[in-house]
Order: structure tokens, then C-alpha cells, then sequence
């Protein structure tokens, strides 16, 4: 069976991470041949060409959308895959319509809630929103949720019976680089991601601030923001308005974030919403605690705060709260890291990930 997927990779953030773990799991010599089709050049299209994937790449920057979709068209005529697999809007419409064609099940997956709202003036972009709605409502068999709340979202705009949850997964085969029998003196705590609005890295800042300000005998926790992205001027600027610039790492982007996370004893991840994020689960791999409150599937992979910390909700002061409780009781939430990885082999493997998939390719293929 040969799978086709169609991304953007403009960024090597949480959905293309996914993407690249999935590809890898999927290829089963023999059994299943993967190739993608990637809109950008960038980290993500060099990554799946090292592994020995095939891959297209046409920059979205130089050709229009009546121009994708024909370059599109002719790989299709030329490898005729059995699934085409799409994951976001402009690769939703390009894939339906190919796939729609060449009557080849067709399929999305949607990594996160819509960062996107469009004014009534955009009208390209409305139209395309438009398209997009189209394209998994008549052209898409099946909508790929990540977790259980965006399904329930998903399915108040598509019929249910289209959207199903996969949940992402990750390579577990090395170790953790980090010693999981104990936090560091002082604790480490991080925020990692793009440095755009919804990550929310204001509140992590002023979450920092009070944490800094309280009078502790203890020493007091570093926090570093790792990412880069256009509000990272703005956010260096508040931490020093607020009197932390000295206090705050921003370490900007890292090649192998996987390897900072390891080096972090805390991830905050303060959102205002999530899907299912890379970043937490490569957390839990290597033995950081992760700190949150209930969005996206995030209360589901912590086993409700067996694994993790939860806060009731997205409120500095509960995250001030809870860095206390972790700085008092290191032992306890070195417990919940121990059975975070547990949690990771039993549910959120790469291997469970991409046979998921392929059960969800072989009953459309079967079916068309």
C-alpha cells in the first residue's frame, strides 16, 4: 500500500515533528511505502530526504494554488498512491481535489484548534477557509483528530461518523539523557515552542516573577523560554519590565529541542489551547515533569495528574501554587515522572501511532 502525504513545513514545530514519527513508523518494507509532498523547503522536507523517504518539495512561495495542485495531479498520475493524507488547509484542498479526481480515498488530520480568524475584508482567506470546510466535508473521507476534545469539536462541523482520534506518538528506542531519580538545586523550568500569541509566553513570565518574588529559603528556580519566533523582542522586553531579564534564559531556537527538554526539571505549558503536543511528550520521555491545566488531550496523556501536574485552570497564581508544591515535594512528582514514562510505552508509542494508521488506510482502501 502507498501513502501520499501532503504538509506544509514551513516550521519544524509540534505537527511537523508528529508528521516526520509518523512517516518513519509507517515504512514497512514490503507492506507500506511512504512519500510526501512538502510545500516548503526546510528542516522538515531535508529530514524525511535524509531518511530515505521520497519526497517532493514545491515552495508554495513561488507557485500559486492552481499551479500546486497541478504539480500535484501529475505526481499523483505518476505514483498513483493508494491514500492521500493532508494536514492543513491549503494541503486539504489541494489533497481532496487530486485525490476526488482520482476517486483515491482521501484523509486530514488536524493537529490543533484553529489558530486563524479571518476578518470579514479577508476574503481570500475566507474563501480558502470555505474550501477547506468543503474539502473534508465532501472530498475527505475521514478527519484525523489527535485527541478526544478536538474529535468533539470536529464532529459539531462534520458528520462523526468522518472523524476519528489518533493519537500522537513517539520513538521510544533511546533512553533519556536525563538521570530520572532527581530534580536539579535549583529546579529548571521551561516554556519551549514558537514565540507567537497562544503560547501565552506573557503568562509564563509573569508566573516567573511571582515565583521569583516569594521568600523562600530555597534557591530559586531558572526558567528558561526555548523557541524563537515574532513576539520574542516584545517578551525579552517584558521580562525586563518586569524586573527578570536577569533571571530568564531565552535560549532561542535549538536544533534538538528534545535535548533542552531534557535539561529542564519543570515544562509549563500554559497555552491558551493545545491538541496533543510533541513537546509534552518528549517531556514525559525524558523524565521532566510537565505542568499544565485540562485543554486538548492533555488531561487524558497525564492520567488526569497521575503523571503530570494539573491545575484546575489557566491561572498564574494555581501555577505559582504548584511550582511551590514541586519545589516542596520533589520526591512525590519524581513519582508521577517515573510513571509518565510508563504511560508513554503503554499508550503513546510510535509504533502504536502508525499502526493505528494504517488500520484507518487499510478499511478506506478497502472500501474505494
Amino acid at each position: 500500500m502507498k501513502i501520499l502525504h501532503i504538509a506544509s513545513g514551513d516550521l519544524w514545530a509540534g505537527a511537523e515533528k508528529q508528521l516526520y514519527t509518523l512517516l518513519l513508523a509507517l515504512r514497512q518494507p514490503g507492506q507500506i511505502d511512504v512519500m510526501a509532498i512538502i510545500l516548503n523547503p526546510g528542516t522538515l522536507a531535508d529530514k524525511i530526504r535524509e531518511a530515505g523517504i521520497s519526497v517532493l518539495v514545491l515552495d508554495e512561495s513561488c507557485q500559486n494554488v492552481y499551479q500546486l495542485i497541478k504539480a500535484v495531479n501529475q505526481t499523483v498520475t505518476e505514483s498513483r498512491p493508494d491514500i492521500i493524507h493532508t494536514h492543513r488547509l491549503k494541503e486539504n484542498i489541494i489533497g481532496g481535489l487530486v485525490a476526488a479526481r482520482y476517486k483515491i480515498p482521501s484523509v486530514r488530520t488536524l493537529h490543533g484548534s484553529s489558530e486563524h480568524s479571518f476578518g470579514a475584508m479577508n476574503i481570500r482567506k475566507r474563501i480558502l477557509q470555505d474550501l477547506d470546510y468543503f474539502s473534508g466535508r465532501w472530498l475527505q473521507e475521514k478527519i484525523v483528530a489527535v485527541s478526544e476534545p478536538l474529535a468533539d469539536e470536529l464532529r459539531g462541523q462534520y458528520p462523526p461518523s468522518k472523524v476519528c482520534v489518533i493519537h500522537n506518538g513517539l520513538d521510544l528506542a533511546h533512553n533519556s539523557t536525563r538521570d530520572g531519580n532527581k530534580f536539579r538545586d535549583p529546579l529548571t523550568i521551561g516554556i519551549v515552542g514558537r514565540l507567537v500569541p497562544v503560547k501565552r509566553v506573557d503568562l509564563f513570565l509573569e508566573i516567573a516573577q511571582s515565583v521569583l518574588s516569594l521568600p523562600s529559603g530555597a534557591a530559586k528556580p531558572v526558567f528558561r523560554v526555548i523557541g524563537d519566533g515574532p513576539l520574542r523582542s516584545e517578551m525579552e522586553g517584558l521580562a525586563d519590565r518586569l524586573g527578570i531579564a536577569d533571571q530568564v534564559n531565552f535560549m532561542g531556537h535549538i536544533d534538538n529541542a528534545e535535548l533542552a527538554i531534557a535539561q529542564l526539571d519543570v515544562l509549563l505549558l500554559c497555552s491558551d489551547h493545545e491538541g496533543l503536543p510533541m513537546v509534552a511528550l518528549e517531556a514525559m520521555k525524558h523524565n521532566t515533569l510537565v505542568l499544565t491545566y485540562p485543554m486538548g488531550g492533555l488531561p487524558q496523556l497525564l492520567d488526569q495528574g497521575q503523571c503530570g501536574y494539573l491545575v484546575e485552570k489557566q491561572a498564574g497564581s494555581l501555577f505559582v501554587d504548584a511550582i511551590t508544591n514541586i519545589i516542596d515535594d520533589k520526591a512525590g512528582m519524581l513519582a508521577r515522572t517515573s510513571l509518565a514514562r510508563q504511560q508513554l510505552q503503554d499508550n503513546y508509542s510510535a509504533e502504536a501511532m502508525a499502526q493505528s494508521h494504517i488500520d484507518m488506510y487499510q478499511k478506506l482502501a478497502v472500501g474505494s
